[in-house]
């Protein structure tokens, strides 16, 4: 394992590069919501095997990491705008400054592993599972669009969802939500929940 500097900390980062590796992307994993980054890359050794890929996995700790909102929602907007229960966003907010946002620790594992690898143009993909697909999600709304394409991951796979927030209209049009109306919270953002 790897470490890197984080938010005011530094962060443990799990790794795997099998023997076949030969300058394939990289897999950065986002565990769910016990947070095991070794689970999360050992989950991942077979495919990373298959692929030739390389695999990182941050451990992000409840202790730097402690709620839903800095976590499952990736810091994007103040834990108070989310509902205890649901984990919807429930009130209108504007969102933290983006650099506070730890979604970003995606960047910094990206920068590190291209550092270590000495391959500046490195792609990666993400994959998240649970409470990380649900801070891949947060990724894919509100960070992915601010990043050069030298940044932007090839792929993003969002797995078993908890909360899924999309984008609200005019960017999703009303029918898409029209299913689950009854499940749908309204804010910044719709959510299904």
């Amino acid at each position: 394992h790897n470490a890197l500097h984080g938010p005011g900390h530094d962060i443990t980062v799990e790794t795997f590069k099998p023997s076949t590796y030969v300058n394939q992307p990289l897999l950065i994993v986002i565990p769910g919501v016990v947070r095991s980054a070794n689970n999360g890359r050992n989950d991942a050794i077979g495919l990373a095997c298959k692929c030739a890929c390389l695999v990182a996995v941050p451990r992000l700790s409840t202790e730097h990491f402690p709620t839903a909102a800095d976590y499952d929602h990736g810091g994007v907007f103040p834990n108070d705008a989310y509902d205890p229960v649901t984990g919807a966003l429930i009130q209108t907010t504007q969102p933290n400054p983006p650099d506070q946002w730890s979604l970003n620790v995606v960047l910094s594992v990206l920068h590190q592993v291209r550092k270590k690898e000495n391959n500046p143009n490195l792609k990666y993909y993400l994959f998240g599972d649970g409470a990380g697909g649900q801070f891949i999600n947060a990724f894919a709304l509100f960070l992915f669009p601010l990043l050069p394409v030298s940044e932007q991951p090839v792929r993003m796979a969002i797995a078993n969802l908890g909360v899924a927030t999309f984008p609200g209209h005019p960017i999703m049009k009303e029918k898409a939500v029209n299913v689950n109306r009854d499940k749908c919270y309204t804010g910044p953002n719709r959510q299904l929940t």
